[in-house]
This record gives structure tokens, sequence and C-alpha cells, in this order.
């Protein structure tokens, strides 16, 4: 990105790291020569378009119907108010190392500088440089009805980048808000989607233009100006999220820099102090030389009006918006063109409804406008097209406040005695203008209506089509055709109305029909709601086309009612966990795959941005089996959905409390803004109400919306009676924890909730404990990811994990290596080691671990419920590592247990020494007996006669050895004769420890103890 800043040049900045990539020092945008005599009117330019502002006496403000590039364009001319206007217009182009921001002049008019440096040269960087073309617009003023005959021309000089202006598709699509200020170089940039703080950089000087750096050069973008106040206002509203409660009002600020004085449009928040651009009216003479007696005066007190009559001056700050000037321009003769005298051209007012946060007419920023024609919501919202009636109001607004301005200018410039007739000759006039446009506004408001009326009937004869082509008839009126037992017909919709499948609220049924022979829920609304049904019937086409969202198919009305026609299934997934058929729902699809489904298809809503608003068991339906028995769960009854705007992500206070008591979220029963975060609350308390068999996080009926609004959740029915853990146990807890976090930004996104743990099958969560496995195998203590993995490891592993597996597989495990009972990542290392080596265990081993995915991971995770739980969330920080990715969801993630911020006794000792600890050694035995004792000192004593003696003191380069030797245990059984083997294997253990000299004493891999086993064959006649 580029900025143009008022104190002159460019400023390169990286939009995602707000990293400065390089700056060129340039002349000022408006360069503006001072004037001499302040009594006369002062005209004030804007630096981002060339506007022109005119300030009068006594601080009246206008607007010059009229920018610098356009009188320059129309020059030589003069205005209606008898300036003169003569122009001169220059260009140049630059060549530009988009890298280093080096330039070279390659052509153009003038004596251009550049950084100081006449004709620098860009060198070998030729083959990437873009071109950019700069444009001078020179105008000298002149005032011919001036009194003051010394009076002098005045110039101005309004340089304008080249630059290629943004279609309306762009603008709506560009993912960034860019907000200044007034007085210095402060800006800051928001995530558009969803109002967050990405940074913040100070450029030492008003920003007056914004673009993005491409290949074809310079592509305008737009951006808001503000006041300080409203800038800190909206600054500290960024980072909490909650940028559209802040109220701006449009402002014209008033400045001096260091080339002259400028206006520069801006938005003000209710606490920024406000001039007035129209001088108080004049009414009768006071008493000469009097004053009030009664009012007490301070000495000290200095009056601003006061001190103008006495002395010329400026006041800076913010004025109210200006209203445009009338002043018209006529064309100079051109006798070099042999032409006639050109008539009187009046340029149109180009900038009607100015300051909806425009930069100019090419960088007009998004940030909606509300009704009040003053009052601006930060947000993005889509512009619309005001209807005739609400532009001709603003016309006509408009046109009084210019009246206005027009009569309070002309009291200021001649008073005398007079006044009287000329007001009432103007009042009279007013009133005229009042009851024509009275009479205008009825005859417009007959017009809308019949043009309502016209444009309903058309919608009526084109609507009703269904979603996925399927025919249906026009939602025109229908006769009701009775075929007897209760069963009717509506056009193309049948139903039977003694079959009534639910009922709603406002009148609303639903009946069991069919449409085009196939099987329907028929849902039947009174006219008072038909707003509603249009709703729901334009949301249920755009969103139907999910496998988990109910699918719709047509709509007919009566003279009565209208119907509306959508898939019919089997049950409600308050019939799946209370109903009398659940245990035969609950065997065509199981719980995990009913949230999981139930979870996508409000994904797919809010990806549409759509908010249904009413989440709760009877909303979420269970499919009729298909062909292949297959069953599905959907979202339905879109009757409370409501669509975000383009770009919002949240609704205003004004949208109400919607939904059902007890599954509505809290913020929107504080009438806060409401975001898509209102159905993940709901969703949250659905899924406890699945999984509980029942419940209700936040109590009964009576209690619940209370507990909702102060947060008072139980979750103690998601475990057994026996208040046992399980990995699905947990995982559930933590989930749901989320979803009903009382901050609606804490909660995971709907698209985030399918990939969590709780929602994995067996092959995904043993491949991702193998791949934590695999990457924690060769690390240090202190590095991470290991480091979180083993801080608080004693949860994970209750104490030692060896004692709470079979001892047929601890043994087996034992053959090999030594094993820390309290190391996560040795819990880890074991599991994968019987995986990859299942196939050489025991028949029995294997039966024991169960078949590889399923079983096999069931007997690590059923008996450490937290180990799922805590290597994803300790692994949250390898998030972005490419075997990790598929595990996690980008831009969010879960909060991680509370054991996670706690304090670890244990691991400093592990850190410090990762020997095996007392405690957590090999598994336990039971203490042999007396007489085993003695048997085996005598075997011990026996051995010791009998073995040899070897020695090993061979130094190596590699690893030097002190003091390694090498025994032969052997076990001498009574049963057991070693002259019948003619070949047998035997174990030795090797002890390998590094000799003091060895310089790599930190590497823990070094110092410790190693167990290595290695075979030999013993030849037949050898006795010991």
């Amino acid at each position: 990105m580029v900025f143009s800043t008022l104190g002159g040049g460019l400023t390169a900045i990286d939009p995602i790291t707000s990293e400065i990539r390089w700056t060129i020092a340039d002349d000022p945008p408006i360069v503006a020569e001072p004037q001499e005599n302040l009594q006369v009117p002062h005209f004030l330019p804007d630096p981002r378009d060339g506007s022109i502002y005119q300030l009068g006496q006594m601080g009246s403000l206008k607007k010059l119907p009229y920018t610098i590039p356009q009188l320059v364009a129309n020059a030589p001319c003069r205005s209606s108010d008898g300036i003169l206007y003569s122009g001169k217009k220059s260009d140049t182009w630059y060549m530009v190392d988009p890298k280093t921001g080096r330039r070279e002049k390659v052509m153009g008019f003038g004596d251009a500088t550049m950084d100081g440096k006449e004709g620098e040269q860009i060198g070998w960087a030729t083959s990437r440089a873009i071109y950019l073309g700069r444009t001078q617009y020179t105008v000298m003023m002149f005032d011919s009805l001036a009194k003051d005959k010394n009076a002098k021309p005045w110039n101005i000089t309004f340089y304008d980048y080249n630059a290629l202006s943004a279609p309306p598709e762009l603008v709506k699509e560009y993912e960034y808000i860019h907000l200044t200020t007034t007085t210095n170089g402060q800006i800051v940039t928001l995530d558009r989607k969803q109002g967050k703080f990405l940074w913040q950089r100070d450029l030492s000087s008003p920003v007056v233009a914004a673009f993005l750096l491409g290949p074809d050069g310079l592509l305008s973008v737009p951006f808001t100006t503000l006041s300080d106040e409203a800038y800190q206002a909206i600054l500290e509203e960024s980072k909490t999220g909650n940028v559209n409660t802040v109220k701006l009002f449009q402002s014209l600020y008033v400045g001096e820099h260091q080339s002259g004085l400028y206006a520069l449009p801006s938005l003000v928040d209710k606490n920024t102090a406000r001039i007035s651009t129209t001088p108080p009216v004049k009414l009768l003479d006071g008493p000469v030389g009097e004053q009030n007696s009664n009012k007490e005066t301070d000495p000290k007190t200095v009056y601003i009006n006061d001190v103008l009559h006495e002395h010329a001056g400026i006041m800076l700050g913010h004025y109210n918006m200006p209203n445009e000037g009338h002043a018209n321009l006529q064309l100079s003769p051109t006798p070099a063109g042999g032409k006639d005298v050109q008539s009187l051209a009046t340029i149109d007012n180009y900038n009607d409804g100015y300051g909806l946060l425009a930069n100019n007419e090419k960088n007009a920023a998004d940030i909606g406008v509300q009704t009040d024609p003053e009052l601006v919501e930060i947000g993005i919202n889509q512009r619309t097209n005001s209807n005739t009636i609400n532009r001709t109001k603003t016309i006509i607004l408009q046109n009084s406040n210019k009246v206005q301005a027009f009569i309070n200018e002309w009291f200021m410039e001649h008073p005398s005695g007079k006044v009287h007739q000329i007001l009432i000759v103007i009042v009279l006039g007013m009133i005229a203008l009042f009851w024509y446009t009275c009479s205008t506004m009825r005859e417009l408001q007959k017009q809308s209506e019949n043009g309502s009326k016209t444009l309903a009937m058309t919608a009526e004869s084109t609507n009703g089509s269904g979603s996925k082509g399927s025919n249906s008839s026009s939602i025109s009126a229908e006769d009701l055709v009775d075929l007897g037992n209760g069963q009717v017909r509506v056009g193309k919709i049948s139903f039977n109305s003694n079959e009534v499948l639910g009922k709603g609220c406002e009148g609303t049924f639903v009946f069991k029909g069919s449409f085009e022979e196939r099987s329907v829920a028929v849902k039947r609304l009174l006219p008072e709601c038909f707003t509603f049904a249009d709703r729901e019937v334009a949301l249920l086409r755009e969103s139907d086309a999910h496998e988990n969202v109910v699918r719709y198919f047509c709509t007919e009305q009566d003279r009565q009612f209208r119907y509306i026609a959508v898939e019919l299934c089997a049950a409600t997934l308050q019939d799946y966990t209370e109903g009398d058929r659940s245990l035969e729902l609950q065997h065509h699809i199981d719980v995990w795959q009913v949230l999981g489904q139930a979870a996508s298809g409000l994904s797919h809503l809010h990806s549409l941005d759509i908010v249904h608003r009413d989440i709760k068991p009877q909303n979420v339906l269970i499919s009729l089996p298909d062909a292949r028995g297959k069953v599905r769960v959907m979202i339905s009854d879109f009757g409370l959905c409501k669509k975000l705007n383009f770009g919002k992500t949240s609704f205003s206070r004004r949208s109400g409390v919607t939904g059902t008591d007890g599954w509505i979220a809290p913020e929107m029963m504080r009438a806060q803004r409401t975001t898509t975060a209102v159905d993940i609350f709901s969703l949250g308390c659905v899924y406890y109400y699945v999984l509980s068999g029942g419940h209700h996080a936040f109590g009964d009926n009576l209690k619940r919306q209370a507990n909702i609004l102060s947060h008072e959740y139980n979750l103690s029915k998601l475990r057994s009676d026996d208040d046992s853990d399980n990995s699905k146990t947990v995982l559930a807890e933590q989930l749901i924890s989320d979803m009903i976090h009382k901050d609606p930004q804490s909660r995971p996104p709907a698209r985030c909730i399918g990939n969590h743990p709780l929602f994995w099958d067996e092959p995904k969560m043993l491949s991702f404990l193998q791949d934590v496995s695999d990457r924690v195998e060769k690390l240090q203590f202190h590095a991470e990811p290991l480091k979180s993995l083993e801080k608080n490891g004693r949860i994970v592993v209750l104490d030692d994990w060896n004692e709470h597996l079979d001892p047929m597989i601890t043994d087996d495990l034992r053959k090999y290596r030594g094993y820390m009972g309290a190391s996560v990542r040795d819990l880890l290392r074991a599991l994968r080691n019987k995986k990859h080596h299942y196939h050489e265990l025991t028949p029995a081993a294997q039966e024991m671990l169960g078949c590889i995915p399923h079983e096999f991971t069931n007997y690590w995770v059923d008996r450490f419920p937290q180990l799922i739980s805590h290597a994803y969330h300790a692994f949250s920080i390898c998030s972005n590592e490419p075997i990790f990715k598929p595990y996690y969801s980008a831009g969010y993630h879960f909060s991680r247990p509370w054991y996670f911020d706690a304090d670890d006794a244990l691991f400093p000792l592990l850190m410090r020494d990762p020997k095996p600890l007392p405690k957590m050694g090999s598994p336990k035995k039971t203490p042999p007996s007396a007489a085993s004792q003695q048997l085996q000192l005598q075997q011990q004593q026996q051995l010791k006669l009998r073995k040899g003696s070897y020695n090993f003191r061979k130094a190596s380069d590699e690893l030097p050895l002190a003091g390694v030797g090498l025994q032969r245990n052997l076990e001498l059984e009574k049963s057991l004769a070693l002259e019948g083997d003619p070949k047998r294997d035997v174990f030795a253990n090797f002890k390998f420890r590094r000799s003091k000299a060895s310089a790599n004493r930190s590497n823990y891999k070094d110092t410790q103890e190693k167990e290595k086993y290695v075979s030999w064959t013993l030849p037949p006649t050898t006795q010991d």
C-alpha cells in the first residue's frame, strides 16, 4: 500500500505486517500563497480532491461547486460572484522501483525535483519498475468586485497522482478499513469482515490519499478521516470488536499546515466540539451603550465574536458540514478558435450528499449512513438507492438549508432599515414554497403507492419457484379444493388437515402432505405471518443446497393462508433424545453424527451470512432413511432467520429479542449487537441437551433464562453415575463450555466445531497421537512443544502410566528399553512402539490391545481420558505446521483446560534430571516371599563363582568409555540345564557413561543411562 500525506511524499507500507518499505519525499499536494488581507473571503483547498471552500466573515463557510481541476479545465473563466480564474496544468511521468522506492523522471514539463537529487537513476531496477504519473494544477484567482483596489491575485497549486479508480465490486470486496486523523499522521487498519484491529502507524502528517501499488500503477482504495477524539474512541472499540457501536457525524476540519491552510472533510463523535458554518442572524437592535446589569461578567472572559470584530482571524477546528455555494462559471471567449462567445455554463454539484466518509469521488469509503442525514455509524454497508419520497425530502431539506444560509449571509452583507420588509417577503416566499412542496409530496406519495402495488403484483406473479428447479405455482390466490376425509389441495400441494405434525407460534400448523407425488411437510401460516413467510422462503431457497439444511419445494396461497412445502422428516432432535422412538432413531444414527451434522448445517448458514436465531431441539430434524438407509440431520424453521448485510458481522440493537426462552444467548437479552455467535450459544445448549439425555445446562424452565444472564451452568450430567472420566466426556465438557461462553467473541465459529477432537474417529486420533510422538521424539525437555506437553502431565498419565496398563503389555515394553512413568512423551512412545511392532506381539497381547485402529486406539484413550485433549491443546502452538494443519482450524483456538496455567512441582524435576523418578519407575511388582528371596540369594552366590569378567577399556573418539563392563546374567532354573541346549541366546546389559572429560555434558541424551541388549551364541560344550 502507498499513502500520500499532506506534508508531501509517498510512504509504502505492507498491509499485513505494517512494515514501512520505503518513503519518497515530494512537494505537498496543496501549496497555497498566503493571503495578505484576511478581511476578504478566504479560500481553503481540500488536499484530497482539490475542492475549494470559501470562509467569509463571522465564520460563514460554504463549498464552491467546482474543484481546482475543473477550474483549470475551464480556464479562463469568471464566476457569478466576480472572481476571475486562470489556470495551468503540467504533467510528469516517473519510473519507480517498487521495492526500494527510488524513482527516475521519464518525461514531463517544468523543473520537478526528486528527493532533492535532480536526475536520480534507478539503475538495474528498470526491468521491474512501474510508471507513475503526476499532474500539477495551478489556479490564480482575482476578486474583480473587491473594494480594495490594491488587492493582488491569489494562486494555489494542487498536485494529484494519476490512479485508477477501483470498481464498485472491488470496493465491496476490499478487506481492510483504513482510518486516519485530521491533524497528524495516525493511521489504523481494521479487518472489514470482523472489525478487528490489525495494525497502527504514525506517518507524521495527515493522509490525503491511499493506493494499492501494482504493475499497472496506482489503484485508489477507500479510507476514512476522523477527528482525534473519534479516532481514539474507534481505536479502543476496535480492540474489543464493537466498532459498530460508535456513532459519528459529518464535519469539515479547517487546519493549518506548513503549506498553508486546508479544509478536510472528516467524521467526529459527540465529544468533539463543532463550529457553526452560518453566522448568527441579526434581529432588532438593542439599546446602545447599555449593558445588562443583572448579568455577572468575568473581566477575564474573552468572547470569540468580540475578537473577530476587532481583529482579523480564522478559527481553526471542526465546522459543521457547509452547504454548497451557487456561483456559476462564465467561460471567456476564445478568439483564437474563431468561435462565438460561449454562454453561461454551470458546473453541476458533482458531490451531492457529500460527506459519506468519502476521500473523493474515486476514493469512496464503504461506511454506511443511517436515517439521520448527519449521523454516521461505523460498519460496512452496501449503499442502497433511497426511494423517491426520501430523496425528495433530502432535496427539500438541502434547499431549505441553502435558503437559510443565503438569508444569513445576505443579512450580514446588507444591514439596513428595510430589513423588516425584506424579511416579510422572504417569509411569504417560504410559505409558498412549503405549500408547493406539500402538494408535490402528496402526488409522489400516490405515485409511490401505485408503484408499490404494481411491484407487489409483479413479484407475486414471478414468485414461488422451487429451489432445485422444481415446478411450483405462483403465490397468487388459489382455490382450496376439498377432496374429502380431511384431504385438501391448494395448487400443487395437497395435505390432510387431520394429520398434524406440529404446531408453532402465531397460529402456525404443520401437516403431512404431498407435492408432485413426493411426501412433504406443509406449513400453514396466517396472513399476519406472510412477511415472515416470504423471508423464510427466500432464505430456504438460498441455503437448501446443503444436505444438513431442510429442503424447500414450493409455496401456495389461498384466500386465507399461505402454504410452504418442505422436506418431510422422521422426528425432531427432541424425539431422538427423549421420545418413545429414541432407541430406534439412535440405531440409525449415533449421537456424534447427530451433533456433527447439526454443526455442519449451521456452518453452511453462517457461510451465507444467515443467522438462524432459534436453534433448539425442536428445530433440528432427523430425516427419513434414504434408499441406502442413510439418515441425515437438518436445520429447519427459518421463520426468525435474518441475513446480515454485506460486510456486516452483527445486527443493530433494533433487531429485538428473538428466539425461544431458555435457548436465547445472553447478549440478545441485554439488547447488545448480535452476531452469528447467538446460534453457537444455542447449539451448545442443544449439545448438552442431547448428551445428558434431555437436561439443560442452565437448569429448569423457571430459572433457565435468569441463569443464562448470570452465566450459572452445570455440566455434571455429562458424566456417568460413578463420576468416572472418559475421553468423550472430557472433550464434550471443554467444547460445550466454549460454545456457551458469556463472551460472544470467545465462542468458536460453526466451521471450527466439526473439526474439534470430539468428532474425530479412531483412525484420526491414532494418527494424531503418532504425529505428536514423532514430533517430540528428539526434543529436549526445555524445548517447545515438549515443554507444554510435559507440564502438568501427571493429570494425563495419572501419576504413573505403567500402573494403568496390563502387566503383559508393561512386561513386553521392559524387554527393549526403560520408560518414565511420569512422562507423557514416554506414554506416546510406548503407544507408537506397540503400533509399529504390533505383529511381533504375542497373540494374547494382540488380543488384549485389540485390532488397529479402532480397538487399539480405544485401549489407550480409555485408560488415559485426558490424553487426546492434553496433546491437542499442547500442540496448538504447532497448528501452522503442515503435518498438524488438518487437525486444527485456522483463525481460532479452543480454550485450554484450567490446569495448563497451574503450577507443576514435578516438571522442574523432570527438566533437571530426566531419569525415572523414584515413584515413577518400572511397574510395581508384588514383594517376593522369604523363601524366594533366599533362593535368589543362593543363585546369586552360584553366579559369582561361575561368571567370567570381561573388560572393554578400548577408548573411542565418538564415545569415551569409563569403567565399562559386561556381565552375563544367567538365570539358573532347577528344571533346565544348559547341557541339553544346542544353542541359546543370552542377553547382556551394556551401561555407557560419559567420562568427566566429555565436552557436551549439558546434553541430556548423552548423560542418561542407556540399556542396550546384544545376543550371541554359546557353544554347546560351554558349562558356565
